[in-house]
This record gives structure tokens, C-alpha cells and sequence, in this order.
């Protein structure tokens, strides 16, 4: 069995998910309101999973994993040195996030709801180990049913509007002649209130049931370089997932996945297929425990004979560490008889 293991740091930054408007000059209803909205938008889930990088070489991890994305991740520190694209680069964001609308039409709305939850991403890795050729790719994945959306979620929705609302009450009246910044303070104090509940939410829904598609391509840059003549195309492929909860700890993936390769000899691989299934264990809000197994089909073409197909075993542990902002994760996988 080929092993290999892999350390991932990954630190997200979370914006608002919910458009509010600007609060200058907004009387307290509205600054309940804005207040409500963000409250709702700030549930986190744990890390989303780049499209992109479905189809980048060497992941220890063959099962698509379904997540709720946040609103805007990045590993990104630096895409180019000057000369050459650099290994490692990455980037999640949501671009269809004003497609929501209002609270009220996102809840009426299937496709408001899918196209709000989109995630786009872009990333590069090494072509091959020890290779200085870098792959890019970029990817979209379409959540289209996501129950662990708190947006979508009117009972949700109704709860902290009545527990902020009730905590501003519980503050008693501002003063008489109170400036905007006593009712700035005034709603920071309410919303602070109410993590406990939003803390709740989390642990309930963060396996609820979710299905998507995805899709990315990508190029090949020689020795990284991003002249016209250094550049070919690399793959492209597709994917479909679903996931359901086991208990209230555990969630179980089952992912297929189909890449098409450009081949450069009648020999080379052509298209690629993966069918497999993940074990997602939270023991402790800070670690999750995972293991998956995969069956993997090679094929090559007209030299079928070369065609393979394997298994491949993985096992993940990550744990969040407050002091960065984000999680640790170690892999460890192989592929048997290869």
C-alpha cells in the first residue's frame, strides 16, 4: 500500500450573510431588525470544502465532503511571486450571495436558496510530487438541499427575533434622551445574550440533511508559468453528494465523482470515476474524527488494458484551535495494492 500524509491549515474570515442595510441613521426598529438578520447569519458549521480542489492531485480524501459553506474563506497569501504561480494558493467565496433577497423571499424560494449557498472556488498544487509544473483549478458547488440552513429556517428565525427582542426588554427603556450609540451598545449586549441559542441551533443541525452537485475544471502551467504557450488544459470534472445524520454526532457521506483527463498518448489515463463513503464523528465541538472508503476506476482509451481500478481507505482528525481562528486537520491514506 502507497501511503501518505498530509497537515492542512485552514483560517476562515466570516461576513455577514445576510444584507442588511447601512445602520447611520437608522431608528432602533430598524437596527432590531439588521440586528435579527445578522444574528441568524452568524451560525458556523465547521469548514467548507473547496470545489476546486476535487480535481488537484494527490488528496488524501476521494469522498466529496457536503458542508454549509460560510460566506467567504481564504488560504490565499499569495497567487504569484513574480515570476511563477505559486503552490498552495486557494480561495472559497459565494458569488451569488445577493441573489437572496429578503428573509422572507429566501424561505419562499428553492432556487434563492441553492444560488445564495453556491460556492466558488479557485486553487493550484503541485502538477506531480517534485514537479514545478502547477495545476489551477477552479470549481462551483451548488448546495440544493441544505436542512441545516438557519436562514431557511422560519421557527429558527422566530425564536431569536423573540429571545432578542426580549433581551432588549429586559435592559429596560434608553434614557430619554439617548444618542445612537446607546442603542448600538443597547443591541451588542442583546446579541450577545443569545449565543447559548445560537450555539444550540449549531450542534442540532450541523449534520442535517444536505445534497449537491459540483463541477470544476482545470489547466496545467509548465514550471508555473502563466504565458499563453505554457499553458494546457488539464481536466475536468463533476459530482454528486448527499448526506445524512447518524445520531446527533456522527454524519454519513456517499459521493460519486467523474473526471475526464486530457491524455497526451494513447497510453495515458483518460477519465477517472470514484464511488465511496465517509464517516464524520464529532466527539467534542473541537474535534471531528473521520474515515472513508472509496472504490476508484481508472480507464485509459483504447489501451484498455491498462485499465485499473482500486480501493482507497483514509482516515482524517482535525481539531479547532481558538487561538487561530480555524482548524487543524491531519490525514493519513493509502491505496491498496498500489
Amino acid at each position: 500500500m502507497r501511503t501518505f500524509a498530509g497537515t492542512v491549515l485552514r483560517a476562515s474570515l466570516l461576513l455577514p450573510l445576510l444584507a442588511t442595510p447601512a445602520v447611520a441613521a437608522q431608528g432602533p426598529d430598524s437596527l432590531r431588525r439588521a440586528a435579527i438578520s445578522r444574528l441568524i447569519a452568524g451560525i458556523e458549521y465547521g469548514l467548507p470544502d473547496a470545489p476546486a480542489f476535487e480535481l488537484l492531485p494527490d488528496r488524501p480524501s476521494e469522498v466529496v465532503h457536503v458542508v454549509t459553506p460560510k460566506d467567504f474563506k481564504s488560504a490565499l497569501s499569495a497567487w504569484h511571486d513574480g515570476s511563477r504561480l505559486r503552490v498552495g494558493a486557494a480561495l472559497d467565496a459565494r458569488p451569488l450571495v445577493r441573489s437572496g433577497g429578503s428573509l422572507a423571499e429566501y424561505q419562499r424560494s428553492w432556487l434563492r436558496q441553492a444560488a445564495f449557498r453556491t460556492v466558488f472556488s479557485a486553487g493550484t498544487a503541485a502538477a506531480v510530487q517534485g514537479s514545478t509544473d502547477v495545476v489551477v483549478a477552479g470549481g462551483l458547488r451548488i448546495p440544493l438541499v441544505d436542512r441545516g440552513d438557519p436562514r431557511a429556517d422560519a421557527a429558527f428565525n422566530q425564536r431569536i427575533a423573540l429571545a432578542y427582542n426580549a433581551a432588549l426588554d429586559s435592559l429596560g427603556p434608553p434614557p430619554f434622551l439617548a444618542t445612537f450609540d446607546t442603542f448600538v451598545a443597547r443591541s451588542a449586549i442583546a446579541s450577545a445574550a443569545l449565543q447559548p441559542l445560537r450555539d444550540a441551533y449549531r450542534r442540532d443541525h450541523w449534520n442535517a440533511l444536505k445534497l449537491e452537485l459540483g463541477v470544476a475544471g482545470s489547466i496545467q502551467a509548465s514550471s508555473g508559468s502563466i504565458s499563453r504557450d505554457s499553458i494546457q488544459a488539464d481536466r475536468i470534472g463533476l459530482w454528486g453528494a448527499v448526506a445524512v445524520p447518524i445520531v446527533r454526532v456522527g454524519q454519513l457521506t456517499i459521493a460519486g465523482k467523474a473526471a475526464w483527463l486530457r491524455s497526451d498518448s494513447v497510453i495515458a489515463e483518460s477519465s477517472r470515476r470514484t464511488l465511496g463513503a465517509r464517516l464524520r464523528l464529532f466527539p467534542s465541538e473541537r474535534l471531528s474524527l473521520s474515515g472513508e472508503v472509496a472504490r476508484i476506476w481508472s480507464d485509459h482509451g483504447d489501451a484498455s488494458a491498462l485499465d485499473d481500478r482500486w480501493n482507497h481507505l483514509a482516515v482524517v482528525v482535525e481539531w479547532y484551535v481558538p487561538e487561530l481562528g480555524g482548524w487543524v486537520g491531519v490525514a493519513y491514506g493509502g491505496d491498496a495494492d498500489r
